[in-house]
């Protein structure tokens, strides 16, 4: 069978947005549309088999709606948590797959939050010297965030010691999937958007600010939708470029000195939203001292 291309993966729907990024190594398509996930699985063709890599989490919610994709081969069900990005659990998902004679005519789809996507396209990308995957985030922080730009790895004493480039072939975002999340992983998600409403989006930063963000805010879709175009614009050159005035760096320097220290247990939107706080202050002291 031939193997699948880009536009062999999803079919266009009606009021959905779609965006098509072209990256330095790949085009990949975004498709934002809220519902999207329990639509019978339209955006997937079905000549192809499919193997799903997500966490025990997530099975608890949507085990049977998982096993109703077409063709699929099998779930692996891993345990939640940034543990799951190691060797022993990367070794085990390969030795599945080759013991279900997985080939690149086949598709991986991640679905979950960071941790599971980060793990699937590491394993996508070294697998077979890599097959094509997809990715479903499942919240806030991955749909705007880490599904985007094709950053994947694995730890070793470090987070993302080994670790890669390599896109995914689509990102299904589907807002509704975070009213399953913990109101502490939304939250973790919003430090992401006021991040972006800060460094680009005036008007967006207002609507947080006067708002309670929640996962049944009536414009959390619009807003998704405007972080996901951010994280496109500012994201483009990293790739290939180290731009080390990237407004994506914003908190991250100190934010993963924070993490560090604490051994990764600060959650990520605490950790994130700390980093930032020092940037400003660090900003704040700068202008006073070209001042004076």
């Amino acid at each position: 069978p031939r193997s699948p291309g880009l536009g062999d993966v999803y079919k266009r729907q009606i009021c959905m947005s779609e965006l098509n990024v072209k990256y330095p190594s790949a085009n990949v398509k975004i498709i934002i549309d809220n519902g999207i996930v329990n639509k019978e699985w339209s955006f997937l063709n079905r000549e192809f088999r499919y193997i799903v890599i997500t966490d025990t989490n997530l099975t608890k919610f949507y085990a049977k709606l998982l096993s109703t994709i077409p063709n699929l081969e099998t779930i692996l069900a891993i345990k939640p948590g940034e543990k799951a990005k190691s060797i022993s659990v990367y070794e085990k998902i390969i030795q599945s797959l080759v013991k279900l004679n997985i080939t690149k005519n086949d598709i991986i789809i991640a679905f979950g939050g960071g941790v599971i996507g980060d793990l699937t396209a590491f394993v996508a990308s070294t697998y077979l010297r890599g097959v094509k995957y997809i990715q479903i985030p499942t919240t806030l922080v991955s749909q705007i965030n880490s599904s985007i730009g094709g950053k994947c790895g694995i730890d070793i004493i470090n987070k993302n010691s080994i670790g890669a480039f390599y896109h995914p072939l689509t990102i299904i975002i589907d807002p509704q999937v975070l009213q399953t999340l913990p109101s502490s992983e939304f939250e973790n998600g919003i430090s992401d958007m006021i991040k972006y409403a800060m460094v680009k989006d005036e008007k967006m930063y207002q609507e947080i600010s006067n708002n309670e963000i929640t996962a049944n805010y009536e414009n959390l879709t619009e807003l998704i939708k405007r972080c996901v175009s951010i994280k496109i614009s500012l994201g483009l050159k990293a790739e290939l470029h180290h731009d080390d005035n990237n407004l994506l760096n914003y908190g991250l320097l100190y934010g993963n000195i924070i993490d560090r220290l604490s051994h990764t247990k600060l959650p990520y939107g605490k950790m994130i939203a700390t980093g930032m706080y020092y940037d400003c202050l660090l900003y704040t002291s700068d202008a006073a001292d070209d001042k004076a």
